[in-house]
């Protein structure tokens, strides 16, 4: 199935496409609702794999337009062209935690759509992981939150020219000092209590953030959100797609082929919508999405681990 909603005139349908059509009885009543709430379905799981692959271009686009090493120094590739520093860095700071954001709200957006609503025990266990991080008031808090402030005009990365080079680091006296923007609370609450933890054992320095250990250690903790996801789905797409299974079974005339792809047909209104991809298992594409999934997050666990960090 496609990954987006096209509208194509019949004109423009294939010699082989119009024959399949008319071979194919379309659906009616009630078993139009069927097919409507696979579709639904399965849009939804589509826009937000698409939502996460984004979210893993942005952060490999990142680490390649802002290349630091283990100190957060820009290293000797780092290549911004006409541009400031500044701006190329939080340029690509920004794609990266706006694809975040756009998948992680995407995520919980779908899980409510699901299972009806906030107070469904199927959301509630899939809410668990996120919140238990909120509570926690750590790295995902900041990065949550630090998208809104990014999105109206905040530059958030500050790039300190040193000797010996040039650090990226995430002030934090200045984020907490936004201009022409009011922080959430959330934000304000971690930037008071990392502040003071930080000021704890270094009276002398300004509190800020380590760039290249943040991003990364948010960038496990949203592959880890979406592997979650994936199995929170996993029962409601199998629902569906058995709902409709079970109809087709009974109705091989409302079941269509084009050379190897199955489709079905329904109308509405006066246009006719076409079904297709039907011949996937979703089921088994999701199992296999997820074998992946929790590999990139195995890759992930083990980059950070393999970070010494020490401040500066």
């Amino acid at each position: 199935m496609a990954d987006l909603t096209h509208s194509i005139p019949l004109s423009k349908v294939s010699e082989s496409g119009n024959a399949a059509l008319s071979n194919v009885t379309q659906l009616k009543d009630d078993y139009i609702e069927i097919a409507k709430s696979y579709s639904h379905t399965m849009r939804s799981y589509f826009e937000t794999y698409q939502l996460f692959d984004q979210f893993c271009w942005s952060y490999r686009e990142l680490i390649r337009l802002a290349p630091c090493d283990r100190d957060d120094r820009l290293s000797n590739d780092f290549q911004p062209g006409k541009f400031s520093a500044r701006t190329v860095v939080n340029g690509a700071f920004g794609n990266f935690i706006s694809a975040a954001r756009n998948v992680i709200d995407k995520m919980q957006a779908v899980m409510e759509d699901y299972y009806g609503g906030r107070k469904s025990k199927a959301y509630l266990e899939y809410w668990k992981l996120p919140s238990s991080w909120f509570d926690q008031g750590g790295v995902y808090v900041f990065m949550y939150e630090l998208r809104n402030p990014v999105q109206h005009g905040q530059t958030v990365v500050s790039v300190v020219p040193e000797p010996g080079g040039t650090r990226l680091r995430f002030d934090l006296n200045q984020i907490a000092d936004p201009h022409l923007f009011n922080k959430s609370k959330h934000l304000t609450s971690f930037i008071e209590h990392t502040s003071d933890a930080i000021r704890g054992i270094n009276p002398n320095d300004p509190p800020y953030l380590c760039f290249r250990h943040t991003n990364m250690f948010f960038y496990k903790l949203v592959i880890e959100l979406y592997a979650h996801f994936l199995k929170c789905t996993e029962p409601h797409i199998q629902s569906a797609r058995s709902e409709l299974n079970a109809m087709l079974s009974k109705h091989e005339e409302f079941v269509g082929w084009n050379k190897q792809v199955k489709f079905v047909v329904y109308p509405e209104g006066d246009e006719a919508h076409v079904l297709n991809g039907l011949e996937v298992d979703p089921v088994k594409e999701i199992r296999k999405r997820s074998k992946e999934v929790n590999h990139l997050l195995s890759n992930a666990e083990k980059m950070l681990k393999s970070e010494k960090r020490r401040r500066p």
